[in-house]
């Protein structure tokens, strides 16, 4: 489903570069992009607790979002920069189209085997 939630932002991304002049088509490419947004913070944290387990899952969620919130900075600066040097964002779109393509890609070899590790129990003789 992850990988449907990516692949599908790739499409929306995909979609800026024919609506560009079309307002209203405009506003239906944010709606239906709002909605993929919307889908892929449940599943991902609904993964994060699948794999590493409900007391890692917090932890976990805060480096997850440090990375994408890192990416997000950088990423509004690439588009900035891409857009002086190119005088419109078609680069940033394509740029965005490729790396949530590449999202959609990893997705698919998410592996859901739990990861939860557990200290053994040291007996009196260890």
């Amino acid at each position: 489903m992850l990988a449907a939630i990516y692949s599908g932002r790739a499409l929306i991304f995909a979609g800026l570069f024919l609506v560009r002049d079309n307002g209203l088509l405009m506003l239906g490419v944010a709606i239906v992009g709002g909605i993929t947004i919307a889908g892929s913070m449940s599943m991902t944290s609904m993964l994060t607790a699948d794999i590493y387990g409900r007391y890692s899952v917090g932890s976990i969620l805060g480096a997850i979002f440090l990375v994408h919130q890192t990416g997000a900075a950088l990423g509004s600066s690439l588009a900035g920069t891409l857009f002086e040097s190119t005088g419109g964002y078609g680069a940033a779109f394509a740029v965005a189209c490729a790396l949530l393509a590449a999202a959609g890609l990893v997705s698919l070899r998410i592996d859901t085997g739990a990861r939860v590790f557990r200290w053994a129990a040291r007996g009196a003789g260890a």
